[in-house]
């Protein structure tokens, strides 16, 4: 029997569903609208450059057997799914190849893969451009807010988990829903679904990218029975057994600070597919590279400084011998090596049958990498490397504190367009399509044209 006994109160969740209720377009300062739009772009791209991989294959064909009432398309396919398994499908490409953006502070997050969510519901509800930029930007705000709060990583949980709050504020904004209802979303989405960071435990499996997807679904799911008039259950924060208890006993809501900026335009995006915290290594090598003609055959020895946590996440037990491609891509050691040897670090090069390649085990076991205390103490302001290469007769050095794709040193349009342009088949015309309808998302009446755009270049693969 259905009950209208009100849920205790929950500050945490009172402030995210008051503040997605209240924001407007209107609220979003026009650079950050532009933002969001290259947000969009650059999902969507690296989405598409998934349809190749098998386990993207796999969870497209699984998906567009679940069907319902509501609807979606799944990105860059003629296929449909139900609104939750289009979302799944959606964020688990834009996810598969970690070529998407990033948001590092208290927790990680790639909080991109709300979008997948967000086309999705979009879609199926009819809305605007302006309500799907909206959206985005809401939940961009929520995820790297909650983030900013406190760590579900340093305690067993993974960081997917965020996105539990996030998608259901987002998509429920899209469905209408009143304050009421959306905080009955959020708490059944994070009261009955956080994973654990086992996910990201070596040897990484597809999981890992598929991982916020899940969240993704679970987070419709919950809107939907929102919308339905479902219950969820009461301080899902601060309860006796709430997130405080899992994360931090002492979470503040005043210090979630929304809207106080937003923090979308503080999110990274990425020039490689690969862990944002070897990026810096990355630009390093291509630094020497470019300007040397610098043989892998000569190098005697490789010195790599960085910040703890990039040792920790990319440098640690089992990444010196890489077996998965979610392993090769977290790896500092096979990432530096492999770019060393090709010129580049991209898809082909993360291909699970050159993984233990002669040339590149032998150049990894050339690498030591080592913790720079004061790299630590800068992290998070920036993410620096420093790498010096010895041969016989010659030393090259270079250091890097803002990887190409940070905030502060930005990837252009021009850059994204470039993942799609260097790593497909798909024609230029089909890139500038898919470009100029999310640059006139603002003016479009519902988001089919980019979904449009995004099948041509699908088909072309």
């Amino acid at each position: 029997m259905a009950t209208n006994t009100p849920s205790a109160s929950d500050e945490i969740v009172d402030a995210l569903c008051s503040f997605a209720t209240q924001l407007s377009y209107d609220d979003i300062p026009a650079e950050t609208i532009e933002t969001a739009k290259l947000r969009l772009f650059d999902s969507i791209a690296v989405g598409l450059l998934s349809l190749e991989e098998d386990p993207v294959r796999r969870l497209i064909s699984h998906s567009a057997t679940k069907h319902g009432s509501e609807e979606a398309s799944i990105l860059g396919t003629d296929r449909d799914a139900s609104l939750e398994y289009a979302a799944f499908a959606n964020a688990g490409m834009i996810r598969y190849l970690d070529w998407n953006d990033t948001y590092l502070t208290a927790e990680a997050a790639h909080p991109s893969g709300n979008i997948g969510a967000i086309l999705a519901a979009g879609e199926a509800n009819g809305n605007t451009g302006r309500e799907i930029l909206l959206a985005t930007v809401l939940a961009y705000e929520v995820q790297c807010r909650l983030c900013d709060l406190a760590s579900f990583t340093g305690n067993g949980f993974d960081h997917v988990n965020y996105g539990l709050a996030s998608v259901p504020l987002a998509v429920g904004r899209l469905m209408g829903l009143p304050e009421a209802q959306l905080k009955e979303a959020v708490s059944i989405s994070l009261g009955g679904h956080l994973g654990l960071l086992q996910a990201r435990q070596v040897p990484l499996s597809e999981w890992k990218s598929f991982a916020f997807a899940n969240a993704a679904r679970n987070g419709v799911v919950a809107a939907e029975l929102a919308k339905s008039e479902i219950r969820g259950p009461s301080q899902i924060f601060t309860g006796t057994y709430g997130i405080e208890s899992v994360v931090d006993d002492t979470l503040d809501p005043s210090e979630l600070a929304l809207g106080d900026g937003f923090l979308l335009d503080e999110t990274h995006l990425k020039r490689y597919p690969i862990c944002h915290h070897i990026l810096s290594a990355i630009d390093c090598v291509t630094e020497i590279t470019d300007e040397t003609d610098l043989q892998p055959a000569e190098i005697d020895a490789i010195n790599v400084e960085t910040y703890d946590i990039a040792i920790r996440a990319t440098a640690g037990e089992g990444k010196w011998r890489p077996t998965t491609r979610a392993t090769a891509d977290h790896s500092l050691p096979y990432c530096v090596a492999r770019t060393i040897i090709d010129g580049t670090i991209g898809p082909s090069e993360l291909d699970e049958h050159r993984l233990s390649e002669d040339d590149v085990v032998e150049l990894m076991d050339k690498i030591d990498v080592h913790h720079n205390e004061s790299f630590t103490e800068a992290y998070g302001d920036s993410f620096s490397h420093a790498m010096t290469i010895t041969t016989d007769d010659s030393e090259y050095e270079r250091q890097v504190e803002y990887p190409k794709g940070h905030y502060k040193n930005p990837l252009s349009r021009v850059d994204v367009a470039d993942k799609l342009r260097h790593h497909s088949t798909c024609s230029t015309a089909a890139v500038t399509n898919l470009q100029e309808s999310i640059d006139e998302l603002d003016d479009a009446s519902d988001v089919g044209s980019i979904l449009r755009a995004a099948s041509r270049i699908g088909d072309e693969f």
